[in-house]
């Protein structure tokens, strides 16, 4: 698992075994994407801030691994994260269980 951030708050991550890749401008977060979708990870966490303001780096996988997902920063919520949630908690339960 690898989470990319552009947020320090989220370095707690790492305790949990997660690696941790903070990045600081658009071609830092060029490498990481590479690198984490390029078959080194099979879960990549994302905070959204960093996936809504690149889209043209940070691309839906149609593989079914790695299993992309974006997380809200610590400092705050866009909603897109927690409505990707949202959408693949019905995916996998068939019922939206979260209203």
């Amino acid at each position: 698992m690898i989470l990319i951030t552009d947020d320090d708050a989220l370095w707690a991550f790492a305790a949990f075994g997660v690696k941790v890749r903070r990045v600081y401008d658009k071609e830092e977060l060029a490498v990481a994407w590479r690198e984490a979708v390029g078959g080194a990870y099979n879960i990549v966490f994302i905070t959204e801030t960093l996936a809504e303001d690149n889209p043209e780096l940070v691309v839906e996988n149609e593989a079914p691994f790695p299993i992309i997902t974006r997380l809200p920063g610590a400092r705050g919520s866009r909603g897109t994260a927690a409505e990707e949630i949202r959408r693949s908690v019905i995916r996998a339960l068939g019922a939206d269980i979260t209203k």
